[in-house]
């Protein structure tokens, strides 16, 4: 298993305020001084840690992602789950892991969706986690097929794209979906409480019904 870099809990500070910042404000309009003042130490420690704030950037996303990459191959090799349990137990840590990363998310998606440069570092990163994604998951599918539990020709592409892109989405419009479902504005605890506790029971529905052996094509 590949092991994410390690940090102290300086850099990881530093990190955390500039996802904060980067969120807020934007990755442009966030200046080096804004995020050394934020997170109170000096414009050359972060230099020394980083580089620039680019590489400030790509820090975050090397270790966002590899953290997630590690969760996921912990979950898909429990022994004690059979391959449906696995896909659910997935499914739970992804939405678990998006609703309480909402910033970095908010990050990934703008960079995932304006990103031009297929040679940038960043592009690079989130193409390598996502076909480590893929190959983790296909594992489990191909495992479950084995068993009878999911049926043949399964596009793990386009599964993933199903929730991921149905997560992203809800996640991305908390006012609007808080107005539908009577939820108090900015209450983020109500939030997830009711309605990405009905977004999770929902998902695995759909996903269970696409992988299942008696699904139609």
């Amino acid at each position: 298993m590949e092991h994410a870099k390690e940090y102290s809990e300086k850099q990881l500070h530093i990190m955390n305020v500039a996802i904060d910042l980067f969120a807020e404000k934007g990755f442009t309009e966030t200046s080096v001084r804004q995020i050394a003042e934020k997170a109170e130490v000096n414009l050359a420690m972060i230099n020394y840690y980083f580089g620039s704030k680019k590489e400030l950037l790509e820090s975050i996303f090397e270790y966002q992602l590899a953290n997630k990459t590690i969760s996921l191959e912990q979950i898909m090799s429990n022994a004690a789950l059979n391959p449906v349990q696995k896909i659910e137990a997935y499914l739970d840590y992804f939405i678990e892991s998006a609703f309480s990363s909402l910033k970095f998310n908010k990050i990934m998606v703008k960079r995932t969706t304006t990103e031009v440069d297929r040679e940038s570092k960043i592009f690079k990163l989130v193409v390598e986690s996502r076909a480590q994604y893929r190959s983790i998951i296909e594992k489990v599918i191909v495992q479950g097929q084995k068993e009878k539990l999911f049926r043949k020709n399964i596009d793990i592409v386009l599964m993933s794209a199903i929730f991921v892109g149905t997560v992203n989405h809800v996640l991305s419009n908390v006012p609007y979906y808080s107005t539908v479902y009577h939820i108090e504005q900015g209450n983020m605890k109500a939030y997830k409480e009711t309605f990405v506790k009905k977004l999770n029971k929902e998902i695995k529905l759909i996903i269970k019904l696409y992988l299942s052996i008696d699904a139609k094509a």
